[in-house]
């Protein structure tokens, strides 16, 4: 970015001034750096953001002038002028009015200088400083991405957005906003600023400004001509004039504001060391300390991201006499974590390397069993007898064991014929519960995050380089050793952590009732797979690839010319020059040919719907039917697919290896695939299917009388929805296709559905899409009121909660950004509803599990999906495997409607569904 400054700046005498927006930045950090607080509680999400600025800034630009910009700590000029100005701003959140003192003094620690005047905003602060600055032959660098700051904007100036990585030049503004700098506060002041309540002139947005000021040259004389001018806005400008000049006195920069803007004095030499890196230890800023060490001159040459300390001991055992004595150790102790090194990341193929142990703090050990012979003995033990060895340790119900991503490792365990009795902790799992909404839950992340460690990488350890790296079996002995000991480690020291943390966030029952016995029940149902008929996928395979041949002429011949239908730039080409179809939205590499774009084509023209049925079969068939065989295990003859319990933020497992939630569930394609998916021998599928979960729950959260009542009395609720929509009397039929746009409503209420969006899914006008939508919450209002109660509840909490207390952060519900809030207020409407639909199901799949292996039934979990579990039975326990799998279905949870579960069996998937 420095050289891009440079190209596009009039180079001046001196080195640029750098004009930092500390406002815009405090705000824009607060709403997009996430919850971040210290260990006793304090907010520092929006401190962090300045601070990671600033690092970076200094870092890559090393500015020589810098100054901070601050807003008035008093009403400004503009509230005097307009006192509905910045009307329609909710109060600033408590959590960030407590950062904000901590953001000036890092703001003094760095020993950056301050401007601010009372009664003027940040803004004309900045254009005040960067007339001063230019007067002086200099460049402004203003760090910002205020559009308002653009308008200073000329050869001499430029706009740096660090976030975004982008220099605003002449040029660039003029491309965003099809007007010079010079016209941007016409432009602003004809448009209108809802966040800032700036009136503007109705309906006249940029895109239509643009070319009427480009026309007249200024807003001025625009308004002079707007009487005679002949088009659909030329009223509106007569109509509103003196809001259009009104909004270009509030839009307009101040460059005049009465301070003293020393240059000398703003000359920039580094941070006050003395003074940040107390308060970055405080803010517990760890990374971005380590950071400035390196990188910023006067601080100290001290390196804090050591990756261990001191005192930590990481030794490998090379006598079973080691093992043993370490072992006996951690039985006394009742407590062990253990780390397994492997040769793949599929648990069904892994073979053990190596196994790591620690039971005290700063300690860890590593047990070599498959590492390069380095010696005549050789540093290996014997696999076997490590097990043996390890075996009363594991299966001693008083020991708490604890492991990362326990699974995985559960499964090669019990592959080897260990069942561990009592799995304590997995940190994986618990972060998940405290912080649902983070991408990773690794122990590398872990470990910086919460412990302030910098962990060893297995990419670092295997030598990763562009095409090559090591096996975990080719890694030395002792890197091996401080590798995999450091490992156990950190999992030992995560785990003391998370269980104060969880029990603070009263979440430990959730981690120790439902996700660690799930986390065993799908290591067993992961073990088992499921079979499938690879000569059934390999003649739909086949016969798709025909069906495929054919649509692909067919859509030649509607195009009237042969393309690659893959390809997005002729299908634009295609769609929109030469068939001269309607584009409705734009990408960054043209029209978009999405999925929704396609359909609305449909209708209009027939390629679209060839090019739908093309990418359908196509996914399908390269998804499934090519992929499935590939995945069948060479010594089982099963898929083992694996479910992710820490993926989604709502608590909903995923899965992967294959992905069986994106098989189709009500198209014919769907079932051909499902079909594939057989029983064994004489053993029958039995599938048990949760019925409108998400509504009953809905029902339970709400207390809606409504409906309620429909599900104690075993009424058909999507009836009873489509006779309220579309007004159909009791003696009345409901037709199929009302009867299931009634479901479409009932379940589209559920994830925020508008009369906007109702209407473009059931392919109906806007009026009767908000009519619906309006009918079903007078029908059911009490669940209008738990929306509105819940939405406000969230933005208490900042959250939104499950009926087991499952979390979701929800810090967006306070955002300015009105798109961004109202995504958020969706969430919080939706998470509670999906989050107990989620606990729900996993609470069932313990019980069954539980109940089926206590029974002596033979039958075995191999699948679930959505609200669906499927069972491979014998044929002799069918109807046995059937009554406890519903009873314990029902039973899992008390609401205050009845559960209900669906059952079906057969020879395959599509016919027990």
């Amino acid at each position: 970015m420095k050289n891009a400054i440079q190209k596009k700046l009039v180079q001046g005498a001196d080195a640029p001034l750098y004009i930092i927006d500390v406002s815009h930045f405090i705000f824009r950090a607060y709403y997009s750096v996430g919850h971040l607080s210290t260990r006793d509680g304090q907010p520092v999400g929006a401190v962090f953001g300045v601070a990671n600025m600033l690092v970076s800034l200094f870092n890559e630009m090393q500015p020589q002038h810098v100054v901070i910009a601050m807003d008035s700590r008093t009403p400004t000029f503009r509230k005097t002028l307009y006192p509905a100005y910045k009307a329609n701003r909710p109060p600033v959140p408590e959590d960030l009015k407590a950062q904000i003192s901590l953001v000036t003094e890092l703001v003094d620690a760095f020993d950056l200088a301050v401007l601010q005047c009372d009664g003027f905003e940040a803004d004309d602060i900045i254009a005040t400083a960067t007339k001063a600055a230019v007067a002086r032959d200099m460049g402004v660098v203003i760090v910002s991405a205020d559009k308002d700051l653009m308008q200073l904007v000329d050869d001499r100036v430029v706009m740096l957005d660090t976030l975004k990585k982008k220099v605003w030049d002449s040029d660039a503004i003029a491309e965003k906003w099809g007007v010079p700098p010079a016209l941007l506060g016409d432009l602003l002041a004809l448009a209108g600023d809802s966040s800032d309540n700036i009136p503007g002139v109705p309906r006249i947005g940029p895109k239509t400004a643009a070319p009427l000021l480009a026309q007249h040259g200024s807003l001025t004389a625009l308004l002079a001509a707007a009487p005679t001018l002949k088009t659909k806005a030329a009223e509106r400008l007569v109509d509103f004039a003196d809001d259009a000049r009104l909004s270009r006195q509030l839009v307009a920069l101040k460059d005049d504001v009465p301070i003293a803007v020393d240059i000398d004095a703003l000359r920039y030499d580094g941070p006050r060391a003395e003074r940040l890196l107390p308060l970055l230890e405080q803010l517990e800023f760890h990374q971005l300390k380590t950071r400035l060490f390196g990188d910023i001159p006067g601080a100290p040459n001290t390196d804090t991201a050591a990756p261990a300390p001191p005192d930590v001991t990481y030794r490998a055992l090379h006598t079973l006499e080691e093992v043993r004595a370490v072992i006996a150790k951690a039985h006394e102790q009742k407590c062990v974590a253990i780390d397994l090194e492997t040769t793949s990341v599929d648990p069904m193929r892994a073979e053990i390397v190596g196994v790591a142990l620690s039971y005290q703090a700063l300690e860890g050990v590593y047990i070599p069993i498959a590492q390069p012979q380095q010696d005549p003995q050789g540093p290996n033990l014997p696999l076997g007898d490590v097990l043996e060895a390890l075996r009363p340790l594991l299966t001693d119900a008083q020991v708490a064991v604890v492991i990362q991503n326990l699974k995985y490792e559960d499964i090669i365990f019990q592959r080897h014929g260990i069942h561990i009795a009592n799995i304590h902790m997995d940190p994986m799992l618990a972060s998940y519960l405290l912080r649902a909404g983070e991408r990773t839950h690794g122990l590398d992340v872990l470990a910086q995050t919460l412990l302030h460690r910098k962990t060893r990488t297995y990419d670092e350890v295997t030598e990763k380089q562009r095409g090559h790296q090591l096996l975990f079996q080719e890694v030395s002995l002792e890197a091996a050793t401080e590798y995999a000991a450091e490992d156990a480690e950190i999992t030992l020291a995560l785990s003391q952590h998370m269980e104060g943390a969880l029990r603070e966030a009263d979440m430990l029952s959730l981690l120790h009732d439902v996700e660690i016995p799930l986390a065993r029940v799908l290591t067993r149902m992961e073990m088992t797979g499921v079979s499938v008929d690879v000569p059934l996928l390999q003649e739909m395979s086949a016969r798709f690839a025909v069906e495929l041949e054919e649509i692909t002429a067919r859509a030649h011949d509607a195009a009237g010319r042969e393309f690659n239908l893959a390809s997005p730039k002729q299908l634009q080409e295609i769609l929109f020059t030469e068939l001269k179809l309607p584009p409705s939205k734009k990408t960054q590499t043209g029209w978009s040919t999405d999925v929704a774009v396609l359909q609305e084509l449909s209708f209009l023209h027939e390629l679209p719907g060839l090019l739908l049925q093309h990418r359908e079969l196509s996914k399908l068939k390269n998804t499934y039917l090519d992929a499935l065989p590939a995945l069948v295990h060479p010594e089982t003859g099963r898929i083992h697919t694996s479910y992710n319990q820490a993926v989604t933020a709502t608590g909903r497992l995923s899965s992967s290896s294959p992905n069986l939630q994106n098989i189709p569930i009500r198209s014919e394609r769907g079932r051909e695939i499902r079909r594939a998916f057989v029983a064994q021998g004489d053993m029958r599928l039995l599938s048990a299917d949760y019925s409108q979960i998400e509504l009953r729950i809905l029902a339970h959260l709400s207390n809606d009388p409504a409906l309620m009542a429909a599900y104690t009395q075993g009424v058909d609720i999507h009836e009873r929805t489509a006779r309220a929509i579309y007004g159909i009397p009791d003696d009345a039929p409901v037709s199929r296709d009302q009867r299931a746009a009634a479901k479409t409503v009932n379940f589209g209420v559920i994830y925020g559905k508008t009369g906007f969006s109702l209407a473009k899914e059931l392919g109906i006008s806007r009026a009767q899409g908000q009519h619906f939508i309006d009918t079903y919450f007078s029908l059911y209002h009490g669940v209008a009121d738990y929306m509105e109660r819940t939405v406000a509840q969230a933005r208490v909490d900042r959250a939104a909660f499950s009926l087991l207390g499952r979390r979701r952060e929800l810090r967006d519900i306070a955002s300015p950004n009105f798109n961004i809030r109202q995504a958020a207020e969706r969430m919080a409407r939706n998470m509670p509803i999906q989050a107990t639909a989620a606990d729900l199901l996993k609470l069932a799949m313990i019980r069954v599990d539980r109940a089926l292996r206590e029974n002596g039934l033979s039958a075995r979990m191999i699948l679930t999906v959505h609200d669906e579990l499927v069972f491979e039975v014998p044929a002799t326990q069918i109807d046995a495997t059937r009554e406890i799998a519903v009873a314990q279905m029902e039973g899992a949870m008390s609401l205050s409607v009845p559960l209900q579960v669906e059952t079906g069996e057969g020879a395959n998937w599509a016919d027990a569904h």
